[in-house]
């Protein structure tokens, strides 16, 4: 984890307008060199001047990573989120907003924060895609789930899903398909829940949860590790990607990366096993 005596110090006005030139001409450089064109400046010049493009960035966002540390502190504490994996997140909005930064129009910090702000309003209502929806969703469900609460002391009573409805400015039968969403459980807590099928239900959850864990054994080791600690198919509940990082010593982003090959590979293997039985 990153600490905010770590981090570099903010930059002034003077060197954020310079930094940000510099990051222009680079991005122009870069332009250039893959698509040549008529310009008086050398290969050499062009490449000189995309190298310090790239430094120059490198040393905009380090300076401006303390933004994103305190809105990653909040958020991580707001979602009870991992704290890195948030931060992750929210340095990938700081550099989503130095894409499309003018420094003519005033301070990167006034322009960055709500796009650092939006964003991971958007990853931690869906918990990281925990929720088992999209993040647009996550953000109804939690603004529902708000009303829900503040209605419930206006009226005096549980609201009902028209009354949701009225409050969301959406349709009835849209609501109630949202309020009515759970998170996915872990193929170990559908025995835990036996009330909510039949017992051919119950059978049917049985075998599926073993030709999933008979699949998934034959992934290979790193895949196979990632993919059990994810969806909870060694106790315990679903693992959180900071969770299963600090656990394999690896990073957020290869535990993604991890996770999409070994998910890849398991639907390849239902594809085909679906192919040979049609």
């Amino acid at each position: 984890m990153m600490h905010s005596t770590q981090l570099p110090e903010p930059l002034g006005a003077a060197r954020e307008t310079e930094l940000a030139r510099r990051i222009e001409a680079g991005v122009i450089a870069d332009h250039a060199l893959a698509h040549p064109w008529p310009t008086d400046a050398s290969p050499a010049e062009l490449r000189r001047i995309s190298a310090e493009g790239h430094a120059a960035r490198q040393e905009f966002l380090a300076a401006n990573l303390r933004l994103a540390a305190m809105f990653a502190r909040s958020a991580a504490r707001r979602s009870g989120m991992d704290f890195d994996e948030v931060f992750q997140e929210a340095v990938v909005a700081l550099g989503h907003a130095l894409q499309r930064f003018d420094p003519a129009r005033g301070r990167f910090t006034t322009y960055a924060f709500p796009i650092v702000g939006q964003r991971l309003v958007r990853v931690t209502c869906s918990l990281a895609g925990q929720l088992g929806v999209t993040a647009s969703r996550a953000v109804a469900l939690r603004r529902a789930q708000s009303l829900s609460h503040r209605l419930t002391q206006e009226l005096g009573r549980v609201p009902g899903p028209a009354d949701i409805s009225a409050a969301l400015g959406r349709d009835l039968a849209w609501t109630t398909r949202l309020l009515h969403h759970r998170p996915p459980l872990s193929l170990d807590e559908i025995d835990d829940h036996p009330a909510a099928a039949s017992a051919y239900e119950q059978r049917e959850n049985a075998l599926v949860a073993a030709l999933v864990r008979r699949d998934v054994a034959r992934l290979p080791g790193d895949q196979r590790e990632v993919i059990v600690l994810r969806f909870g198919l060694a106790g315990g509940g679903c693992r959180g990607y900071g969770e299963i990082a600090d656990g394999l010593g690896l990073s957020v982003t290869s535990v993604r990366r991890i996770e999409r090959r070994g998910l890849a590979t398991l639907r390849r293997w239902q594809q085909s096993t679906q192919d040979l039985s049609a």
